[in-house]
């Protein structure tokens, strides 16, 4: 069944899930562009059509989202569809949906080439399991949160964070990945342009904040963070907080009543989440937390509050290969730095520590660590933490930071995906790969600093090195980190 969004345009938008909407269509078997073959009709709604296609040089398939065509001389529907393309491309995140070109038929219609993905939308994995079990829920709305947090650092609003606009994709066994749909209502916040005629509210009743239901011009990120708490509400709960006969309904209960205790709804859950729901739920927006981020390290530090250490040492099996160190870096169980040769400790460019030393401290203090300097914006401190917490459980079989890395590796992804930035961005050797530059990298290192050259992007080093994303990630932080390449 398809599923749209309140301006009706399609949840997939660059996802094929079951839409019903398989039949012929103007554009099946035309070349866009002189690239792209229009395969068949994945989806449609009031706005916009969803093909499946291919790039015919690539050999890649993509989705090709079309303005549909009595809209071509609509001037808000022709605005909105541009600002879409804008936003998604600015961002480059893992978590949001990427687009790869833009163009218009030779009928003049805009269409827009993005990533071809097989999901579930959030929607449909609450509807089946009726609610998602806590450290599901969790790894989801980190995702979200950093998302979000990327695209409000850049200026942006999405303003219809909504199940249906979240897809679940698997991606390296990970049945969580999160890939952010839907930017077609997104507000530019510096901008003083308007697309929306004046108090028009934007969005969707059950998950729309109550200054964005007033139609309020100065809706900013606090929106969305209320969105990812009524998303975050309805996957523990089932339901979203406020329900109604009608919209109308439930914007009354939006604007008017409080929002209900998590605890009321799912009493197994722990009952301090519901002081971290209840601010982030806020009727005012200055009364909810400072950022996205922030609702989320509040959920997690509930949650991780609620455990207790394990009574014995995890088996050896319960760390799968995608959990496990960075392979391009030494063990940190090297001879300790009173049993190694003088000077064998050689300091990392840029004043950095040296590569063959982990920083000091338990499991839980470089989780702490890690956290900390991420929230302050420091992240090479972060990605050095992170490395040593996972260092910890992989090679160490420390109990704490196996039960850690269970529970926190999403954080962790985060860390190392955020020190890698944009996957548009370009990246360069730095002047200190040399011989005493790589001391005791790995072959995996050296081979990634070899796919480097001639500055392609971090998306195309990703595929040159053949690595899977996640362990790519995590090396390229780390080179990253010790300042062996950068980013422009």
């Amino acid at each position: 069944m398809q599923r749209q969004t309140d301006d009706n345009q399609p949840n997939v938008a660059a996802a094929e899930v079951s839409s019903g909407f398989h039949g012929a269509a103007p554009l099946v078997g035309t070349t866009l562009g002189e690239s792209y073959r229009v395969d068949r009709k994945i989806a449609e709604g009031g706005m916009g059509i969803i093909y499946a296609g291919e790039h015919l040089r690539l050999h890649r398939q993509v989705a090709i989202k079309v303005l549909k065509e009595p809209l071509n001389h609509n001037a808000e529907a022709l605005a909105r569809f541009k600002l879409e393309a804008e936003i998604i491309a600015r961002l480059g995140h893992p978590n949001v949906v990427q687009v790869f070109d833009v163009g218009t038929t030779p009928q003049g219609t805009p269409y827009l080439v993005m990533e071809y993905l097989r999901g579930e939308s959030l929607l449909e994995r609450i509807t089946k399991l009726g609610r998602i079990p806590l450290p599901s829920a969790l790894r989801i709305a980190e995702r979200l949160g950093s998302a979000l947090a990327a695209t409000h650092r850049a200026g942006v609003v999405h303003r219809d964070i909504k199940p249906e606009n979240i897809l679940l994709v698997e991606a390296d066994g990970d049945a969580d990945f999160v890939k952010l749909l839907d930017f077609g209502i997104g507000k530019v916040m510096a901008s003083r342009s308007r697309i929306t005629a004046p108090a028009v509210a934007l969005g969707t009743p059950q998950y729309m904040a109550p200054e964005q239901a007033l139609a309020r011009a100065t809706v900013d990120a606090r929106a969305d963070q209320y969105s990812l708490a009524a998303v975050s509400f309805a996957m523990l709960t089932g339901r979203p907080p406020f329900t109604g006969a009608n919209p109308a309904e439930v914007l009354e209960r939006v604007l008017r009543e409080p929002a209900p205790l998590l605890s009321a709804v799912a009493p197994e859950l722990p009952v301090g989440l519901d002081a971290v729901f209840s601010k982030a739920l806020s009727k005012k927006a200055a009364d909810r937390f400072g950022s996205v981020s922030e609702f989320v390290r509040a959920m997690e530090r509930c949650v991780q509050s609620r455990r207790t250490p394990p009574a014995r040492a995890a088996a050896p099996t319960e760390v799968s290969a995608r959990d496990r160190a960075p392979s391009g870096f030494p063990s940190a169980r090297a001879a300790p730095p009173s049993a190694r040769p003088p000077g064998s400790e050689r300091a990392s460019p840029a004043g950095a520590l040296p590569v063959t030393q982990r920083p000091p401290g338990g499991a839980a203090e470089h989780l702490e660590a890690a956290r900390s300097a991420a929230s302050a914006g420091r992240l090479d401190e972060a990605v050095e933490h992170a490395e040593a917490l996972i260092e910890l459980a992989a090679a160490d079989r420390d109990p704490q930071a196996l039960e850690l890395l269970r529970t926190w590796l999403p954080l962790l992804d985060r860390i190392f995906s955020d020190r890698v930035g944009s996957f548009e961005r370009r990246v360069r050797l730095s002047h200190a790969v040399g011989a005493s530059g790589r001391a005791r990298l790995s072959a995996a290192a050296e081979m990634f600093l070899e796919h480097a050259k001639g500055e392609p992007t971090v998306a195309e080093l990703l595929r040159r090195s053949g690595a899977p994303s996640r362990e790519g990630v995590r090396l390229l932080a780390g080179l990253l980190r010790r300042r062996l390449m950068s980013t422009f």
